[in-house]
C-alpha cells in the first residue's frame, strides 16, 4: 500500500501540486473535486530596471545592440547566422533540436509535442505507433500511444501507471470513505468494505493540452468480494443504490459522467473475488460535447457483504 485516504479528505496520486483550471471549482458538499492549476507570470529584478528606465519615445538611450556595442545615433544588425531548425544546435526560438526529422522521438521541427494531436498537426502523414509527447510540458517528454487512423486520429493513449509516476497529474477524493482505501506499486486505487457498507470515490486525471473525447482500449477492471455494478449512474455525487454499485467516466467539470458499467451493458451480476473484466465500451469514441483538461473516473458500492474494486485494472485510456 503506498497511499491510503479516509473521510473527506483528498488522496494525491502525482505531485502535491495537482490541480484544475481555475474555471472548474467544486466542493466536498457537492461531491465534486477542485482541479487547479497555477499560472501566471512574475517580474524580475531584471525586468523591473528595464521597465523604469526613461524612455525617449522608444528604446532607452545606451541601449545595446544585438551585437554587444553601443547605439549612438544607428544600430548595428546581427553578423551571427540565422538559427535553423535541424542542425543539432538548440536556438533561442527553439525548444529542441536534436538533428533530425523523425515525429517520434519528442522532437518533431523543433517542437516538443504536447500530444499526439499536436504530432498529427506537426506530422500530417504521422502513422499509429509509440511517440514521445509532454503534455505537463515538462520539458521531459514521455512514451505514449499513438492512434492515427481512429476518426481521423490524433488520440494520444495512457496507462494507469501514468497517472502517478510524475507523467500525469491525479487525484482521487472520498466522497464517501470505504472501510479500506489503497493506492498499490503499478499506481491502481481500490476501495473496499469488508462486512457491509458504503463508499463513493472521484477520480480526476489532468491532461492540460485539452480533450473533447476519449475511448477505451484493453479497458479493464478487478473485482474485490461480492460486487455488483448494476446502478446506473447519473450524478458523481451517487455512485450506489443498495444494494448495487457503479463505476463510470465523463468530464470533471460535469455534473455526472458519460458512460456508465450498466448503462452500457456491462455484466450486472457478481464479481468473483478477483475477477478482471473489460469495461463494455471499448474502442468507441465517447463526444464530451465541450473541452475539458481533466478526465474523471467514478465508483462505488453499498451492501452488506465484501465489497470492493480497483476501477482500472489495466489498459488505456485515449483522449483528444
Amino acid at each position: 500500500m503506498l497511499a491510503s485516504c479516509s473521510g473527506l479528505v483528498a488522496c494525491s496520486l502525482a505531485n502535491p501540486g495537482f490541480g484544475a483550471p481555475s474555471e472548474g471549482s467544486a466542493s466536498e458538499a457537492t461531491g465534486t473535486a477542485e482541479v487547479t492549476s497555477s499560472g501566471g507570470s512574475s517580474t524580475t529584478a531584471g525586468e523591473s530596471e528595464s521597465r523604469s528606465a526613461t524612455e525617449t519615445g522608444g528604446e532607452s538611450m545606451g541601449a545595446s545592440s544585438s551585437t554587444g556595442e553601443t547605439e549612438t545615433g544607428g544600430s548595428t544588425g546581427s553578423t551571427g547566422p540565422e538559427s535553423a531548425c535541424g542542425d543539432g544546435v538548440l536556438d533561442p526560438d527553439e525548444e529542441c533540436d536534436d538533428g533530425n526529422e523523425a515525429a517520434e522521438d519528442g522532437c518533431l521541427a523543433c517542437v516538443i509535442p504536447r500530444s499526439c494531436a499536436h504530432v498529427l498537426e506537426l506530422a500530417t502523414d504521422a502513422e499509429s505507433g509509440v511517440y514521445k509527447v509532454d503534455p505537463m510540458g515538462s520539458g521531459d517528454p514521455w512514451e505514449v500511444t499513438c492512434d492515427m487512423d481512429l476518426d481521423g486520429g490524433g488520440w494520444t493513449g495512457f496507462a494507469v501507471q501514468d497517472t502517478c509516476n510524475g507523467h500525469l497529474e491525479s487525484e482521487v477524493i472520498s466522497l464517501k470513505a470505504a472501510e479500506i482505501f489503497a493506492i498499490d506499486e503499478e499506481c491502481r486505487p481500490s476501495a473496499e468494505y469488508l462486512d457491509g457498507g458504503d463508499y463513493n470515490y472521484t477520480w480526476d486525471i489532468s491532461f492540460p493540452p485539452g480533450y473533447s473525447a476519449f475511448f477505451l482500449r484493453g479497458y479493464e477492471v478487478q473485482g474485490l468480494g461480492d460486487v455488483e455494478l448494476k446502478f446506473q449512474q447519473v450524478v458523481w455525487t451517487q455512485a450506489s443504490d443498495f444494494p448495487n454499485g457503479a463505476l463510470s467516466l465523463g468530464n470533471t467539470y460535469e455534473d455526472g459522467p458519460i458512460t456508465n458499467w450498466a448503462a452500457d451493458g456491462g455484466m450486472t451480476s457478481s464479481f468473483i473475488d478477483g475477477q478482471i473484466l473489460p469495461y463494455p465500451v471499448q474502442e468507441v469514441p465517447f463526444d464530451l460535447g465541450v473541452e475539458s483538461d481533466a478526465l474523471r473516473i467514478g465508483w462505488g458500492e453499498i451492501g452488506i457483504n465484501n465489497e470492493g474494486l480497483y476501477p482500472w485494472w489495466s489498459g488505456q485510456i485515449f483522449v483528444r
